[in-house]
């Protein structure tokens, strides 16, 4: 082949005319089309053939109509063109085409035509992908950063410290992490390089400006372009919420399981409590009765002795029930102001000269709903701890003051809700109590007092007696330092007018009777002791072991029962579904209940339900007459 240009076969040169993938567009100087392939008509939306003898302007827009006019004069003269033009397709729309036209030896103009329509939706979408990265990168919750391996800043969306990211891009990662951490990222951006690999783990994060630390979970990952690591990438969670959330889950589960041995216990003292009343009912009904029997000087002085045990045990039995709340109590209305002025002479009587005794009470201070009794027990037991430590003096203060709780305060004392309460503090100078210690004050025989010296329950019926009560007791000391109890107990209910129960009357003259009592009871010698004496004050007296027994007794008896007087727990047929059963038949018989565990027989959580008689076991056989002819007397 020499040197001269040799021209490509006619066949070939039609076959890369008709099949190129680009518009090839041969016209006239003056503008008209001459020949088009097949790729140029598919641009413009033609069949094949119909842009033959068509002009360039009749493909035009009018707004563009000038300067392509212009454009094809200008390669007319022999000036070569490469422009981006507006063309109309058949159906009347527009489509952006690339032309690079210049004119032959032969006088013809050559154009090849590139269709920009595909690319810029292409571009467009590349633009759009990258927007709603960059969306989804800025607005991410977590801290994203590539960095090399060295560990510089190559990239960062978001910052914690007071830098802006500019600020921070560029210097080292490690800068931000605490140094005991620094290991450890340094081996996982190491692993991403040499790995292509994913390390997953967690680290301590950066101090930010308000002196909270953080905990963060790291993923790291290599960032590939071109098949080579160019950077690692490390998206690290802010997971200290969740941290917090652990503990707290912690926490809780150990003061649950604290609860349930609480409960535990406090079951198992219950029902030690139901059988010792019972025995103790016994054994001081029994003493009472050989008095009465006239017994000699020296038998009576044994059963002074045993009356003395009996009334120790009965108060153990209280100390016991209130610990597991399961004492049966009648809440009042009082004023606990009141109640301390009232105990104020006892309480100095009690801690003695060498303790100063101080009341500082809110005379506003609204009503609680509680036991008087049981509060007067919280008081005297808060106390009698206070002097013990201070056996050397010093000072003890009773104050009172309202508190509001609203659910963030709550959230410092869990066993309370949102509302009013009255706060009762005993503070003293004292030998104060150590952590350890304070961590099992109101644990049931739990004792720093020397053997003998005490039963380790006051504090414990202290916190069941509030608890019951719907409030709550809690300790501050330091060991060395003193102590304070706080007694928080919720407000009455508006409206309600303080009152004290009047004292029960027990004068002799007022406990005999005539009238037909049927007195139930499981345990016998207190059936057998209680029948006799009150068959002595001149009752007549029907005897029951349990419900069903008793419900064939009355059924025998056609005289009108004018009370019945039943113990609460017993087998077969308890004693509220006996009353109920009885003054059904019998809508005149009256009600008396006795027993020193009733639970929920009687009372929702331990509170006696309104319209119930009531007398607690273990009782004296004077206190049961005294108490039968009370509810016989009342209209």
């Amino acid at each position: 082949m020499s040197g001269n240009r040799q021209d490509l076969p006619p066949e070939l040169a039609r076959l890369l005319f008709e099949e190129a993938s680009d518009g090839i567009f041969f016209a006239s100087t003056d503008g008209v089309y001459l020949a088009v392939n097949k790729c140029g008509h598919r641009m413009l939306g033609y069949e094949e053939g119909e842009l033959v003898g068509r002009r360039v302007a009749d493909v035009t827009p009018a707004h563009d109509a000038g300067r392509v006019k212009t454009a094809v004069e200008s390669v007319a003269r022999g000036a070569p063109h490469l422009e981006i033009w507006s063309m109309l397709r058949k159906d009347g729309t527009l489509t952006q085409l690339e032309v690079l036209a210049h004119l032959l030896s032969n006088g013809t103009i050559l154009a090849i035509v590139r269709d920009l329509t595909g690319r810029g939706v292409f571009e467009r979408q590349i633009q759009a992908s990258e927007a709603k990265l960059r969306s989804i990168l800025f607005t991410a919750p977590d801290i994203i950063m590539s960095v090399d391996r060295g560990g510089q800043i190559l990239f960062i969306n978001r910052v914690l410290s007071p830098l802006t990211m500019e600020q921070v891009v560029g210097t080292s990662c490690f800068d931000y992490v605490p140094p005991d951490a620094r290991g450890r990222v340094a081996r996982a951006i190491e692993h991403v390089f040499e790995t292509r690999g994913i390390d997953e783990y967690e680290v301590e994060g950066p101090r930010g400006p308000d002196g909270v630390r953080f905990f963060a979970s790291v993923r790291a990952g290599p960032l590939i372009e071109h098949d080579t690591v160019v950077a690692a990438t490390l998206c690290a969670t802010d997971v200290t919420y969740r941290k917090e959330a652990e503990r707290t889950r912690a926490r809780l589960e150990e003061q649950l399981a604290h609860a349930q041995k609480m409960e535990s216990v406090g079951q198992l003292a219950g029902g030690v409590a139901h059988d010792f009343n019972n025995l103790l009912t016994a054994v001081g009904s029994l003493v009472e009765l050989s008095r009465y029997e006239g017994p000699s000087p020296q038998i009576s002085e044994y059963l002074d002795g045993i009356q003395g045990a009996t009334a120790r045990g009965a108060a153990l039995t209280q100390q016991l029930l209130a610990f597991a709340r399961k004492r049966i109590v009648k809440p009042e209305d009082v004023e606990i102001g009141g109640v301390l002025t009232r105990l104020a002479p006892m309480v100095r009587s009690l801690v003695g000269e060498h303790i100063r005794v101080s009341l500082g009470l809110d005379p506003e201070l609204p009503p609680v709903r509680v036991d008087v009794g049981s509060l007067e027990r919280v008081i005297m037991n808060l106390v009698v701890n206070a002097r013990d430590a201070m056996s050397n003096g010093g000072s003890l203060a009773l104050a009172t003051r309202a508190e509001r709780l609203d659910a963030q305060a709550v959230e410092q004392h869990p066993e309370l809700t949102p509302g009013g309460y009255a706060l009762l503090e005993v503070t003293d100078t004292g030998t104060g109590i150590a952590p350890e210690v304070a961590a099992r004050l109101f644990e049931p025989f739990f004792t720093t007092k020397a053997p003998g010296s005490g039963t380790g329950l006051g504090l414990a019926m202290c916190h069941g007696i509030v608890t019951q009560a719907g409030g709550k007791i809690a300790v501050r000391s330091e060991a060395g330092r003193g102590a304070t109890f706080q007694v928080y107990l919720p407000f009455a209910p508006s409206g309600s007018t303080p009152a004290v129960a009047p004292a029960l009357e027990r004068k002799p003259d007022q406990r005999r009777g005539r009238e037909t009592l049927l007195l139930v009871e499981d345990e016998q010698v207190i059936l057998q002791v209680a029948r006799s004496w009150l068959t002595k004050l001149g009752y007549r007296v029907l005897g029951a072991g349990d419900g069903v027994e008793a419900l064939e007794v009355a059924a025998q008896t056609a005289d009108p029962i004018d009370l019945l007087v039943t113990d609460v727990v017993m087998p077969r047929l308890g004693g509220r579904e006996l009353a109920r059963r009885l003054t059904e038949l019998r809508p005149q018989t009256k009600v008396l209940y006795m027993s020193g565990y009733a639970e929920n027989a009687l009372a929702f959580g331990g509170v006696l339900s309104e319209g119930i008689d009531f007398i607690q076991k273990p009782y004296s056989l004077d206190a049961l007459a005294a108490r039968i002819r009370q509810v016989l007397d009342r209209g």
